[in-house]
């Protein structure tokens, strides 16, 4: 149950339980709580006032900004509870217990404490606010050591981001009070105080702590003045770093000027002249940018230089970011003038490279008599060259573009030019397309077309001309220099251009302007995708610790006017405490949402996924909390992301039901194959613990309601894989101990689907709103549940809940009832706001199925499933008008 912008006032609630409850911005006033029971719940940003807790308990709940005021917990129990960010004030605490749970970043207020017990809890970070003060810090988490830094700097720096921090230890928790001589507690709590259970001592709310600050002493002076570190300790390493790398550097000269000449110091400034530019240029967009866009345009020139990202992918994103068009624009071109740059100032040391090198002299020496015979050549090469740059074909920039106009004997001067204003015009062009709408494009249409047209020409020419030369064919050209696709240079231009052609899938998205963003990184075994390196886990600011909030006057004072909580404090577990999950599938449509629900149970997750079927999009809400992998299952080692795992959730599959037609070797290998591979890292690694999505098509036509023990007889290869995957799952659980639970799904429907009758129902509506064609007789009656139901499914109970170990368990998943064809389809026309859509069936195959081996009538028993207190809250045609509404509103 949710409970979202409610306000609960003038109540008494006398033995209640509230039980996997979502209290998010909520306020109780005036409550009275009597043998009440908060289990399993999560409260986020509410507000206690005026409210009495008597002989109740909060069992394994979470609280994120909490404000209790005016209230009294009396003989009230927190067990397994967590509070992070709170602030009590007149309040008190008395005859109950605080036990097996942290109270973190709290601000006592007047709280009246007796009687009430510490059993291996802890409250840390107590915060001494002055009466008039607001309050403005972050908390910087390095490693287990946690620093407080002044302000919020949150949002300034990128993730990721390496900083240098300057800090000292400090105190505080003192205003909390301490023991008085008579025993009793002297300070902002009052009475007994917070004891341990079964001790006399009181605890000690003190704590020494790491607050950033600036530096002192000499070392300090230097910092501060002359490495200019920002004032209150906090700075990020760039300049620290170029600092010290010009100073190896400087030894490196002087070193090679001991032991050379002269001349190899130039030679080597020549060599490292491009780095050199390239850290000027990093120093000019630091002064005109701010400190995170800055690192965003690092970030993304370092994405433009390595293959396959281009302008444009790369530009788009720059502008989302808020990177101002033009200095993106030229900052890629800079990327392309450095790259040419580096090429022909080294361009020699590609002539002494083995065979390569005495083709490229060759093809030179016949380039420059081209060129002396026939001017007109180097002038139609030249255009040809900025073409080349500035037209986002796959394999074209700097690299090839600089290769190319060297081999057929461009001056060095010529070359630099033509690559830089062909990289600078690109990028122009897709910056100015995306700020004034893609439709600008249509513009450049001609122009790019004519660039072609003229690039082809310019190859004719050249391989017209190099024909009549005996010494050097165009083959030998080729060959020598290695541009064939198969080529020294070639192939990975080749594979840099196929790489461009199919990262549609990637996904690069932007937040809100917050400059979150997702990238990948080659590996062997797989792209990690996201994994936070470092924590800036939140900031407490202004309002929540202003004391103004304590003494409202005016409209404030209106008891029955809500308050509203601006912001708190975010605080992470500690990873020790989170248990290790794999999803496989993590980014398809139950995937991702089944990764939404572990985050949110601060589980740590590890998605393995291909993108074959999923989208990167799907994980966006979760994405700084996971670690994401691009893997291959069926081809690629995963073994070290199943180490430590306590349950691996197995649902990469091929979801194509209709595809096991035309290719049943796909469902063997995608279904089957890689639920081997799967188990077999399991038992490699240690991991013991399965959970299994399968599919009601196992039972194939069978009695309506289906049980699990009905006949497994499936008409289908994709039912035919799903069953062969359970039977190697029960397999190795009998072989090697494991525990497996099998989820035999009915018809899973929801946001995020990307697949199904729904789905196809949806699109065909938005291309033509006046008829929608529907496979099959019409008379198909099918279960339809909701993807929030199914998720609750799989977590009602842990595999080691529902069977022992070597066991399996099949259990059904769906919902309560069934709905036909035509049902299904009224209701997304409902959903669609169509009205008058007539409908086209297409009579079927096999007595009316929708495709060879469709499951004409299908309804699960879910009895079992029940009992272990799991209830569907979606009926078929509340399920199939939630998704219909959300595949409307987002595709």
């Amino acid at each position: 149950m949710v409970f979202r912008d409610v306000i609960f006032s003038n109540l008494t609630l006398n033995d209640t339980f509230f039980v996997d409850c979502t209290f998010d911005r909520v306020t109780f006033y005036n409550v009275n709580f009597n043998r009440t029971v908060f289990s399993n719940s999560s409260f986020n940003t509410v507000f206690f006032n005026n409210v009495s807790v008597k002989n109740s308990k909060f069992d394994n709940d979470d609280f994120i900004h909490l404000w209790v005021k005016d209230s009294e917990f009396d003989n009230t129990i927190f067990d397994k509870t967590d509070i992070y960010g709170s602030k009590w004030s007149y309040t008190s605490l008395e005859n109950g217990k605080y036990q097996r749970g942290n109270l973190n970043v709290v601000i006592f207020r007047t709280l009246t404490v007796n009687n009430f017990a510490l059993n291996d809890a802890h409250i840390k970070n107590v915060l001494d606010v002055p009466n008039s003060a607001t309050f403005d810090f972050t908390y910087m988490m390095v490693g287990k050591t946690e620093i407080r830094v002044d302000e919020d700097i949150e949002g300034d720096y990128p993730l990721g981001q390496n900083m240098l921090v300057s800090a000292v230890v400090g105190e505080d928790g003192i205003g909390a009070g301490i023991e008085g001589e008579d025993g009793e507690w002297v300070g902002d709590i009052s009475g007994e105080g917070f004891s341990r259970e079964g001790s006399a001592i009181k605890e000690n709310l003190s704590y020494e702590y790491m607050v950033a600050q600036n530096p002192e002493g000499a070392s300090g002076y230097m910092i501060t003045n002359i490495l200019r570190m920002k004032d209150g300790g906090v700075d990020t390493t760039f300049k620290y770093t170029i600092f010290f790398n010009l100073i190896t550097f400087v030894g490196m000269v002087i070193i090679v000027y001991a032991i050379g000449t002269l001349s190899t110091i130039f030679s080597l400034l020549k060599f490292f002249s491009p780095f050199f530019l390239t850290v000027g240029y990093f120093i000019l967009l630091a002064l005109i940018l701010s400190e995170r866009g800055f690192w965003d345009m690092v970030n993304l020139m370092a994405l433009y230089f390595f293959p396959p990202f281009g302008k444009e992918t790369v530009i788009p994103i720059g502008i989302a970011q808020g990177i101002p068009w033009m200095v993106l624009a030229v900052s890629i071109a800079f990327v392309d003038v450095v790259v040419c740059l580096f090429l022909i100032w080294n361009f020699d040391l590609a002539k002494k490279i083995p065979f390569i090198g005495s083709g490229i002299k060759r093809v030179q020496a016949k380039g420059a008599s081209i060129l002396e015979n026939m001017p007109w050549v180097e002038r139609l090469t030249f255009f040809g060259i900025v073409m080349f740059v500035m037209i986002p074909f796959q394999g074209s920039g700097a690299f090839a573009g600089t290769i190319l106009g060297r081999a057929v004997g461009l001056s060095v001067s010529a070359n630099l030019l033509a690559v830089g204003l062909g990289a600078l015009i690109g990028s122009v062009l897709i910056a100015l397309s995306v700020i004034y709408g893609l439709g600008f494009l249509s513009y450049l249409a001609p122009l790019q077309l004519a660039g072609f047209i003229i690039f082809i020409m310019i190859c004719g020419t050249l391989y017209f001309v190099y024909r009549h030369w005996d010494e050097l064919s165009i083959d030998d050209f080729t060959q020598t220099l290695g541009l064939h696709r198969e080529g020294v240079f070639g192939a990975p231009l080749t594979a840099a251009g196929e790489m461009v052609g199919t990262a549609g899938g990637t996904v690069i998205k932007v937040a809100e302007g917050t400059g979150k963003t997702v990238l990948k990184a080659a590996g062997d075994t797989g792209r990690k995708i996201t994994k936070a390196t470092s924590d800036i886990v939140g900031s407490f600011v202004d309002t929540f610790t202003d004391d103004r909030y304590d003494y409202m006057t005016g409209a404030q004072s209106d008891k029955t006017t809500p308050t509203e909580l601006d912001t708190g404090v975010l605080v992470s577990l500690p990873e020790g405490a989170r248990r290790g999950m794999v999803v496989t599938g993590g980014a398809g449509f139950i995937g991702s949402h089944l990764v939404d629900r572990l985050v949110k149970r601060d589980e740590h997750v590890v998605v393995l996924d291909n993108f074959s079927s999923g989208e990167l999009e799907f994980l966006f809400d979760s994405i700084e909390n996971i670690t994401v992998v691009d893997v291959d299952l069926l081809k690629d080692d995963f073994d070290e992301y199943l180490k430590g795992a306590k349950i691996v959730y197995h649902l990469a599959a091929n979801p194509e039901v209709q595809l096991g037609i035309t290719k049943p070797e796909v469902m063997q290998e995608q279904n089957v194959d890689v639920t081997e591979r799967v188990l077999e890292a399991m038992k490699r690694t240690g991991c013991s613990r399965i959970v299994f999505t399968s599919t009601s098509t196992v039972y194939g036509d069978a009695k309506i309601p289906t049980p699990e023990e009905a006949g497994l007889k499936p008409i289908s290869a994709y039912g035919s894989s799903k069953l062969d995957a359970e039977k190697l799952i029960e397999k190795y659980c009998k072989e090697h101990d494991f525990r497996g639970v099998s989820y035999r799904f009915a018809n899973c429907v929801g946001p995020r689907s990307n697949h199904g009758v729904t789905y196809d129902f949806v699109h065909k509506l938005k291309d033509n709103p006046k008829e929608l064609e529907i496979l099959g007789d019409g008379k198909q009656d099918k279960s339809y549940f909701h993807v929030d139901d199914c998720i609750s499914a799989m977590l009602a109970k842990a595999p080691r809940e529902l069977c022992d170990a070597g066991e399996f368990m099949a259990l059904n998943v769906g919902s309560k009832d069934s709905i036909d064809v035509v049902t299904l389809a009224n209701e997304v026309c409902k959903s669609m706001k169509l009205k008058g859509v007539e409908y086209k069936f297409t009579g079927g195959v096999d007595g009316g199925r929708g495709w060879k081996g469709d499951v004409k009538k299908m309804r699960l028993d879910i009895k079992k499933m029940k009992s272990h207190g799991w209830d569907p809250q979606f009926t078929s045609r509340k399920a199939i008008r939630d998704t219909a509404k959300w595949l409307d509103e987002n595709y």
